[in-house]
């Protein structure tokens, strides 16, 4: 049964995952969500080595904390 579960999981796994750099602009970031509907993007160092995750929810909260300073 763990194996049938594996099974299922690979099939729901996104092979292409937006990422991006630690050095990309917050603007950039902000389109990209905005035009690949992105809910996760996944961050990465200059060796494509994942450091991080960054969350919609985490964007949404960034931007509005700038708003209101």
């Amino acid at each position: 049964q763990q194996q049938s579960n594996l099974i299922h999981l690979y099939r729901l796994l996104n092979r292409s995952p937006t990422t991006i750099t630690l050095d990309t602009p917050t603007t950039t970031i902000i389109d990209l969500c905005r035009k690949l509907g992105a809910q996760t993007i996944l961050i990465t160092n200059e060796k494509g080595h994942l450091v991080g995750l960054l969350t919609k929810k985490d964007i949404i909260a960034y931007v509005k904390q700038k708003k209101l300073k």
